[in-house]
């Protein structure tokens, strides 16, 4: 009973690394994980949820207006990719200016990855579209796009503003703010007829679980960084300590390279050769070879310079050699895979140097820098 109580205690403090922000975290992933694997199901299952979807969108096909559609639109715009990725350039900048690291990772890990999420997603479902309103409609229905990029954005700024403000009343007014556009944006998408009521739900659930998981990962990190400072000095073994060194640099390189990814697919061939979830895998697959690149530079890096804490002890030399090898092997790789083996192929966009593709040579030239710079600012100094 005594350790029950313990456990409960621990799991309720606001101190320690398991603390109340992983119990608030787990119920919020739990609880819109369910919810989102109801809604699933009853896709699946044709369900009478899918029926309510249909007497939703007929009565809005029915009673539109073109005054409201016009504000809708307007609304929807919030959550569109130009408008999010746009606030996203302006919040990092923010960030940067400000110092705060981990909230930049945690917007690096929140929206690239969440919006990866929706893609493959909606590939997995493949649901159709009402398609009986007058916006551009790309992709499938299930789920809603615009609504999840609403819920990791603005539901992300809100927490910020949350944990940045001690006013309850701020707090509830950020709470209501982030409440009102999601809500706001998922209404618009159902009016304009580019989603169901159901797309729109599973989209707030998918969103909430990824913003969860990301946002508990992030406060875990940081908590373990200042519990582990201590130990970091003197008393972990080798192995503990080089596996401390490394994980972090996994992690960067996966968010950084699966933006850069996302970013620059469309140069490439496969953008439209390939279906949706083809380009997902594609994505995904070549952001796991980028980390393999970027742990084989580490090693090479703490071979030379013979300190496996480099990015530490000597952050610009390492960088250095990370940024040589890197290039060298991506000369070979885009060489041999285009011309060769033809496993992808450029289109028109691409700019090229000598025939190798100018964006994955900007990859290994500008990631390993911001790499090295965030596992300085994110880990704590080992020297």
């Amino acid at each position: 009973m005594e350790r029950l109580i313990a456990f409960l205690r621990a799991r309720f403090s606001s101190e320690g690394l398991f603390g109340l922000h992983l119990t608030i975290g787990s119920v919020a992933l739990i609880g819109s994980a369910w919810l989102f694997g109801g809604v699933a199901e009853d896709l699946i299952t044709n369900d009478p949820l899918t029926f309510v979807d249909v007497i939703i969108s007929e009565w809005f096909r029915t009673n539109a207006t073109p005054s409201f559609t016009a504000k809708m639109t307007l609304v929807s715009a919030f959550a569109s990719t130009a408008t999010v990725l746009s606030l996203c350039i302006v919040a990092s900048i923010f960030l940067l200016w400000k110092r705060r690291w981990y909230g930049l990772l945690a917007l690096a890990l929140v929206v690239p990855g969440g919006l990866l999420l929706n893609l493959l997603l909606k590939m997995a479902f493949a649901r159709g579209r009402p398609d009986w309103g007058d916006v551009d409609l790309i992709g499938y229905s299930f789920p809603s796009g615009h609504t999840m990029a609403a819920t990791l954005f603005y539901g992300l700024l809100g927490v910020f503003f949350i944990f940045r403000v001690t006013s309850w009343w701020w707090r509830a007014s950020a709470a209501a703010f982030a409440f009102t556009i999601i809500c706001a944006v998922g209404f618009s998408r159902i009016y304009l007829g580019a989603h169901y009521f159901s797309d729109v739900v599973a989209a707030v659930a998918a969103g909430t679980a990824w913003l969860a998981i990301c946002l508990t990962a992030v406060e875990t990190l940081r908590r373990h960084r200042q519990l582990s400072t201590r130990w970091t000095r003197a008393d972990g073994t080798a192995t503990l300590r080089i596996l401390f060194l490394v994980s972090p640099w996994v992690a960067l390189a996966f968010v950084l390279n699966l933006a850069w990814e996302m970013a620059h697919v469309r140069l490439y061939t496969i953008w439209a050769e390939a279906d949706g979830l083809r380009v997902a895998w594609s994505v995904f697959h070549c952001s796991l070879g980028d980390v393999v690149i970027a742990l084989a530079m580490f090693a090479l890096a703490g071979m030379v310079l013979r300190r496996a804490d480099w990015p530490l002890t000597h952050p610009w030399t390492g960088g250095a050699i990370v940024v040589i090898g890197a290039m060298a092997y991506t000369v070979w790789s885009e060489w041999h895979n285009v011309y060769r083996a033809g496993s992808w192929g450029y289109t028109a966009d691409m700019p090229l140097i000598f025939g190798i593709g100018l964006s994955p040579l900007l990859q290994w030239l500008i990631l390993p820098p911001a790499m090295v710079i965030a596992h300085r600012k994110l880990w704590p100094n080992r020297r």
